[in-house]
């Protein structure tokens, strides 16, 4: 279950973001910061094969966080709900 629901999650906010900036943009920071999660991850798990997506999807919960943050004035009346929304559910997630 778990991995369906970070798949679902990549697309929400993927999508979201592609719209923002661009696919080839979002593309960039969800590669990199896949690869750079599961070198990570292999560093400190020797003996385990690890694949992960949680670091890239993290990243764009960041991503996200940031043109919120940028954007302020833009969504001033939906700024802090947003904000409990994006933050509530990078918490879910990370449980």
């Amino acid at each position: 279950i778990s991995s369906d629901i970070r798949l679902s999650s990549v697309i929400f906010v993927g999508v979201r973001l592609e719209q923002e900036f661009g696919s080839w943009r979002i593309g960039h920071v969800y590669i990199i910061s896949a690869f750079v999660g599961s070198l990570t991850a292999a560093l400190f798990i020797k003996n385990n094969p690890v694949v992960t997506s949680s670091s890239a999807l993290f990243r764009l919960l960041g991503a996200m966080l940031s043109v919120l943050i940028r954007n302020w004035k833009v969504y001033s009346d939906k700024a802090l709900l947003a904000l409990e929304f994006l933050c509530s559910y990078a918490l879910v997630l990370f449980v």
